[in-house]
């Protein structure tokens, strides 16, 4: 009876060693399989870092040999940024706050968009002039000769605010028979282009002349007059009397056009 407890004894130490070994042996089977799994996971997130940094091209400084025929989606780059910063400045964007690629913008078709905005009212009808030149006429751009949309900023008779935007309130007024009188209505002078600017315009072929410039920033100005017409539209049509271009607004005085 002692040699059978014995032998039972025995068995149960060896299955224990047997189970212990296996156990260890799976371990070790888990653990190598983590590692390739890991490896393989490192692996593709370098090949997806690699592919994005081959997606996303740069201009990087190299605004002095550029043309803007290189701007184009998925550029990123320091001068995207730029382009982005001038673009705003000059009344073409709006709080923008596009994609990124690291700490630059992405160019996007809103950029672009903007770009063509303003190469039209640049009078730039070619692609194969430097980037730096175009930075230099953004840089030196005034927004008056912008032509800004109804509704794009908003107005307010605290500075002497004209532009398009206002040219164009006064036309949707007066379709609708609530313009001011014409003798109340008040323009700003003639702004001639600084010297800068006009430097930077003749490097670039096929730009506006001068004169054209300084024709297109003469606008007229909103006025407390065109306000309160602005009001009394608003009034009249249901609308807050807050002489404020809304987007309700503006719908409403653009339904005269049609």
């Amino acid at each position: 009876m002692a040699e059978f407890h014995k032998e039972e004894s025995e068995m149960k130490y060896y299955l224990k060693k047997k189970i212990r070994t296996l156990a260890i042996c799976i371990l070790i089977i888990l653990f190598h399989h983590s590692y390739v799994i890991a490896d393989n996971l490192k692996s593709d997130s370098s090949n997806r870092e690699s592919q994005n940094d081959e997606e996303y091209e740069s201009l990087e400084s190299n605004t002095n040999r550029t043309t803007s025929k290189r701007l184009k989606n998925r550029l990123s780059g320091r001068d995207v940024w730029r382009l982005v910063i001038g673009l705003t400045d000059a009344g073409y964007l709006k709080d923008y706050n596009g994609p990124k690629h690291g700490e630059y913008y992405i160019y996007t078709t809103t950029i672009d968009n903007a770009f063509q905005h303003f190469k039209q009212d640049a009078g730039i009808e070619n692609d194969d002039y430097l980037l730096e030149n175009l930075f230099g006429i953004l840089n030196h751009w005034d927004s008056i000769r912008t032509t800004m949309p109804l509704g794009f900023r908003e107005l307010n008779t605290e500075t002497e605010m004209a532009g398009y935007d206002v040219d164009e309130l006064i036309v949707l007024l007066r379709l609708a028979g609530f313009a001011p009188e014409k003798e109340l209505l008040k323009k700003n002078k003639h702004k001639l282009p600084t010297g800068d600017e006009v430097v930077y315009l003749m490097r670039v072929r096929s730009s506006k002349s001068v004169s054209d410039l300084e024709k297109s920033s003469v606008h007229y100005i909103f006025t407390e007059d065109i306000k309160m017409a602005l009001k009394t539209f608003q009034a009249f049509h249901g609308i807050e009397p807050t002489g404020k271009v809304d987007k309700i607004t503006v719908k409403k005085l653009k339904s005269y056009k049609k």
